[in-house]
């Protein structure tokens, strides 16, 4: 994800999410309890895609307010916008069954 796909500090979203916000910074911990209740799987993917950004201080993950409102603006915007149409065969999962031809 580029920066220039990141909601800008104009926006009025982010500027509300800030004005609700407590501290300057979160850990991952505090972040999922007081800002965005994900699992924490789910929030390392959010950060391995460059969609939410953190920054270390020691062993210490640490996520800015400004970019935990940018994070939330980024899936209000996404969850407005329309969505694909659903496939309409999906895949079958699992092991393909033994039938007389595949032996």
């Amino acid at each position: 994800m580029l920066a220039e796909d990141l909601p800008s500090l104009d926006d009025p979203f982010v500027q509300a999410v800030l004005a609700g916000l407590r501290r300057a910074a979160f850990t991952l911990e505090q972040h999922r309890e007081e800002v965005l209740p994900i699992s924490r799987s789910a929030q390392y993917e959010e950060i391995g895609a460059g969609r939410l950004k953190v920054t270390k201080r020691g062993a210490t993950t640490l996520i800015a307010a400004i970019d935990a409102a940018r994070h939330l603006a980024l899936l209000r915007r996404e969850s407005e916008a329309p969505s694909a149409p659903a496939d309409p065969s999906p895949r079958r999962r699992g092991r393909p069954r033994k039938t007389l031809a595949n032996q």
